[in-house]
């Protein structure tokens, strides 16, 4: 468990952060690391995992989504942010088979 202070001044919402000495700690101990893959890779992760997200230093582009999943029956009640940010519908997900990807784009397993 780290502590994490409340930033409310450098961004246009509130966001948690680490300070620089606890960084520097994670990073001492190799704690960092700089997730890479081929065109079409993904990365999912807790958000509760220590991350960061710079400004793009290769030549090539990347999209970066962001999913919060949270019980239907806990919807946001203030918005504070645009919709295309934190969207307003609220159904439940549906899901789909176990190989709805590869159903999806074709491919056979």
């Amino acid at each position: 468990m780290l502590n994490a202070g409340h930033d409310t001044t450098t961004t246009s919402y509130p966001l948690w952060t680490l300070d620089h000495d606890t960084v520097r700690s994670l990073a001492s101990r190799g704690g960092i690391v700089a997730p890479t893959g081929p065109a079409g890779s993904m990365l999912m992760f807790h958000c509760n995992l220590v991350h960061a997200s710079p400004a793009n230093m290769s030549p090539w582009d990347r999209t970066i989504v962001y999913l919060s999943l949270n019980r239907t029956d806990n919807p946001i009640r203030q918005f504070k942010r645009p919709e295309y940010i934190a969207h307003r519908d609220f159904a439940p997900i549906q899901t789909g088979s176990d190989d709805i990807l590869s159903a999806l784009a074709g491919v056979r397993a």
